[in-house]
């Protein structure tokens, strides 16, 4: 981004944040007046009560003093007297009461003014993006994220999580990485397969219907956001989807689920996540659902990327980036297995988001690695593209296939401008490790540079191809990733 498109960014930034401060200047001023309007109210009925008590002790006084012969004595008319004056003072109370009310109803008319679109957000940990938004100052701002690719979970290893009791652990998954998710203070993961239910079976490839318990071992391990919209989100029905997200509502509340909804209210609304000072607004899109389709009326269950959805994506990214100080778009696209190089629909696609206001897209489903770059659209927009993650953890015995990596940004924002650190951000390569030498499979997942020679001896794609070693996948990795390669 030139200096002049920067300067025109920050620009509209500050327009924002002014209008920002100058509704709630305008909210302030109008409670002031309301508050002082109900002081006013309640200082003249606290001095008619005064007086009117000033006034049933002088005529108590009088009563008490009066000669037992005179005639008002026994009259009642004075202590009737003082009982209406106590009523009125009764009345008075009930219309402070009733003011009360309409203020309140003011303040929350006020408030929903000032923050118009906080009907789009979603999630408890989803905030209204102008909470952020403070006073201009050179308060520096950080968020830490990391992401990982495709978890696809073929027959293995659902062998490998079963239990003897029936039930499924998948924390081995993540255990070795863990620290690393759990340490970010944003951590995704793209969870490939769908979690239909027990009531339909477990399946595996080609249409996969994956154990809720590993949603429970994702959270475990520290992750935040997860991925659902994949080719394989319809493969065990619309109702899979469905229970898949009744899941996630019932067991962990708290995590945020992308790219798929229950309601057309809910696909409707932007996703916006608050963390550290700093607004983010989240998409999730698929190209397809290997081939299926959803009825019409429930169109709503996932967010594709198509033609039909071109402009209503665009819109809404448009709307994100003047709301959020930072979008991040998760698309599901490219040509599976196309080692090291993009398809034409990602290109198209990445100049569309990028257009649109993206500021990181991080890619997945080709299952392996692909190139990582900064990309500056027609209309001078810029951002970091992460064009596939490759997979997590699989049973694909190709080499590249166990080949991945995980995404590292970091995000700063200071004053009117939110950014990269660039210098912190990049892609660490990743092994997705097999061994199958003992009676129950076991996978890990390592760091490339934390990886050794014993475990390289006993993987299991050596049974088909003895070309897979250290040398063989920190040259791939170096030749995709390029600058963008961490090893840490």
């Amino acid at each position: 981004m030139d200096a002049e498109a920067r300067a025109e960014l920050r620009r509209k930034r500050a327009e924002k944040r002014k209008r920002y401060v100058r509704n709630r200047i305008l909210f302030i001023a109008a409670l002031v007046i309301v508050l002082v309007f109900l002081v006013v109210v309640l200082a003249g009925n606290l001095r008619k009560i005064s007086e009117n008590s000033d006034s049933v002790s002088t005529q108590t006084d009088a009563m008490i003093e009066t000669p037992a012969d005179d005639p008002l004595a026994s009259s009642g008319l004075e202590a009737n007297s003082g009982e209406s004056n106590l009523q009125a003072d009764g009345d008075g109370n009930s219309s402070e009461d009733g003011d009360g009310e309409y203020t309140s109803g003011s303040e929350e008319n006020d408030s929903q003014d000032a923050t118009a679109y906080d009907s789009e957000t979603t999630e408890s940990n989803v905030t209204n993006p102008e909470e952020t938004d403070g006073a201009d100052d050179d308060t520096v701002y950080e968020v830490t994220l990391v992401a990982i690719g495709d978890v696809l979970i073929h027959s293995p290893l659902l062998t490998m999580a079963e239990q003897s009791d029936g039930s499924y652990d998948f924390s081995g998954c993540f255990s070795v990485l863990k620290e690393e998710f759990t340490s970010a203070d944003i951590a995704i993961v793209n969870q490939e397969t769908i979690f239909g239910g027990a009531s339909k079976g477990y399946t595996t490839y080609p249409c996969f219907n994956t154990p809720e318990s590993l949603g429970d071992a994702e959270v475990e391990a520290g992750f935040d956001v997860i991925l659902h919209a994949t080719n394989h989100v319809r493969d065990a029905g619309t109702d899979g989807i469905e229970y898949c997200l009744d899941y996630w509502q019932t067991s962990h509340p708290d995590t945020t689920v992308l790219g798929i909804h229950d309601s057309e209210e809910a696909a409707s609304e932007i996703t916006y996540y608050e963390c550290n000072g700093i607004t983010f607004a989240m998409f999730n899109y698929t190209y397809g659902m290997n081939g299926f389709t959803i009825p019409s009326e429930q169109s709503y269950l996932v967010d594709l990327m198509n033609d039909d959805t071109k402009a209503k994506i665009i819109a809404e990214i448009e709307e994100a980036d003047e709301n959020a100080d930072f979008v991040i778009v998760f698309p599901h696209w490219g040509t599976e297995n196309l080692v090291g190089d993009i398809s034409s629909f990602q290109q198209e696609w990445a100049e569309i988001f990028v257009e649109a206001g993206a500021d990181l897209i991080i890619g997945t489903h080709p299952h392996v690695l692909e190139p990582v770059e900064w990309y500056e659209s027609a209309n001078g927009n810029r951002a970091l593209i992460f064009y596939s993650l490759g997979n997590y953890i699989s049973n694909q015995q190709d080499m590249p296939n166990n080949v991945g990596g995980m995404a590292k940004v970091t995000v700063r924002r200071q004053g009117d401008e939110t950014y990269i650190v660039e210098d912190e951000s990049g892609c660490v390569p990743l092994i997705n490790h097999s061994d199958k030498t003992g009676s129950t499979p076991k996978f890990r997942v390592y760091r490339v540079a934390d990886y050794t020679d014993d475990l390289m001896s006993v993987h299991t794609i050596h049974r088909k191809n003895s070309s897979f070693t250290l040398s063989y996948v920190t040259d791939l990795a170096e030749e995709i990733l390029g600058e963008f390669l961490l090893w840490s």
